[in-house]
């Protein structure tokens, strides 16, 4: 198999992030910000050719992307059969001018000539509303603004000949071209100096920034990537982390939130261990479903429940309460989590329905918050088992030769007898350990 280099780069600058798949191809914008509407919405489109802006190279025989070493500048190269080939570069414009950061909402794209006479079409095919093409468009003398009445505008300002890129019209690249998408705004300075200037600018920052990263010599490539791309998903005028830069997609059709963490509660954005525990406690349920049933005790049956609805407790000024999470078994560590806090918060506030308290088939009292080492959980009938956590904390265990400091998180399981007995009991607790003890898996995403 060909390696062409990268599957999907990422541009950014720290306001706003795009993906270029390996033939130079523009996938994803969301234009100017994180959060919003994406311009360029292919990973949507399905078989439609609709969201990207491109360059077709005439009977292309291979094609080579990569990051230009320890930036976030991608360089593709794409060759014919006839060995003409062009060099298409990407990036984001960021670095220090007039002592503070330069990050506008822009992405420059360099198309320039590597080898003989490459016949190239450009294509820029905008959308709106998550895949609408902008199909409105007006041209100035040296660009063309694509637009939406009262809605999405973007203005491409570009040295190359504006009726071809209009009618996608192919020609034979000679010299090097320049395109800016970004504000509808005219551009400022010579538009090619301008371009290449940007783009050392850019590069010599991305360098320096990673002359300060305090890393071993093991994995540094890899390493580096990944810090680059983490800073890449940071929104730098709160410092808040997105979750990716396809984070204004809807969590669900219709639904008002997103994956943009940007101006979120901290305790939205934080995995509590409580979050793991229910996410391990779902596998050990699925992997044990006598502890996740309920005893009746005037038909004398035992009812085997197939869903996971965990109740935990919660400590209010109102004492205590026990919200349960329902479905936990759908849900991952993040969504989780995001239960958790949305429940607590209900119970703090005293505005916890009776519903949000009814059906569990499992329960977890911890008291991870308050201390001790070891108490004894109350079943909550009629369910047959219940867990309690104490609070974690660093204990010398001896391992080989010596003693290490491994911290230890006490677990109590009460359960019972009539259902359940002690040799179950003590493969539940084993079997939970294992899965606590593998904190990657647990935030694997749900089958």
């Amino acid at each position: 198999m060909t390696d062409h280099g990268l599957d999907l780069a990422v541009i950014g600058n720290c306001r706003t992030a795009a993906f270029v798949d390996p033939t130079a191809r523009l996938v994803w914008w969301c234009f100017p910000r994180f959060d919003s509407d994406p311009v360029f919405s292919r990973l949507l489109a399905g078989n439609e050719e609709k969201g990207f802006s491109d360059v077709v190279l005439d009977g292309m025989a291979d094609f080579q992307s990569d990051y230009v070493r320890n930036t976030t500048i991608v360089s593709t190269v794409l060759t014919d059969t006839h060995g003409n080939a062009v060099r298409i570069t990407d990036f984001a414009p960021r670095f220090r001018q007039y002592g503070r950061i330069f990050r506008p909402p822009q992405l420059f794209r360099i198309i320039e000539p590597v080898t003989g006479l490459p016949r190239i079409t450009i294509r820029i095919r905008p959308t709106h509303a998550y895949g609408k093409p902008l199909a409105r468009h007006s041209m100035g003398s040296n660009h063309i603004r694509y637009f939406e009445e009262g809605g999405t505008a973007l203005r491409v300002t570009t040295d190359a000949p504006l009726a071809l890129i209009e009618n996608e019209t192919p020609f034979v690249l000679t010299r090097p071209m320049y395109l800016v998408f970004g504000n509808d705004e005219a551009f400022p300075g010579d538009l090619a100096s301008t371009a290449q200037r940007f783009a050392e600018e850019t590069k010599t920052y991305w360098l320096g920034w990673v002359r300060r990263l305090y890393i071993s010599y093991e994995w540094q490539e890899a390493i580096i990537r990944a810090a680059i791309t983490l800073k890449l998903c940071t929104f730098e005028e709160t410092g808040g982390i997105v979750a990716a830069p396809t984070t204004s997609l809807p969590e669900r059709l219709g639904g008002e939130r997103n994956w943009d963490y940007r101006f979120c509660w901290l305790r939205d954005a934080t995995l509590t261990l409580l979050a793991f525990i229910v996410r391990a406690c779902v596998r050990t349920l699925q992997h044990f479903p006598q502890f996740n049933a309920s005893l009746d005790e005037s038909r004398q049956n035992l009812v085997y429940k197939k869903y996971f609805h965990i109740g935990f407790a919660a400590d209010t000024p109102n004492g205590l309460l026990v919200p349960v999470v329902r479905d936990a078994d759908r849900k991952d560590v993040y969504e989780i989590a995001r239960a958790l806090a949305e429940l607590s918060a209900k119970a703090r506030d005293g505005k916890l329905p009776a519903a949000d308290m009814q059906g569990g088939s499992f329960t977890i009292s911890s008291l991870g918050g308050i201390g001790g080492t070891a108490f004894t959980p109350i079943i909550n009938a009629p369910e047959v088992a219940i867990l309690g956590v104490s609070r974690s904390g660093m204990k010398p265990v001896w391992q080989g030769g010596s003693f290490v400091p491994r911290l230890m998180l006490p677990l109590s399981l009460s359960y019972d007898h009539r259902v359940i007995d002690g040799a179950a009991a003590a493969r539940f607790t084993t079997y939970l350990a294992a899965q606590l003890a593998d904190p990657q898996g647990l935030l694997e995403a749900v089958p």
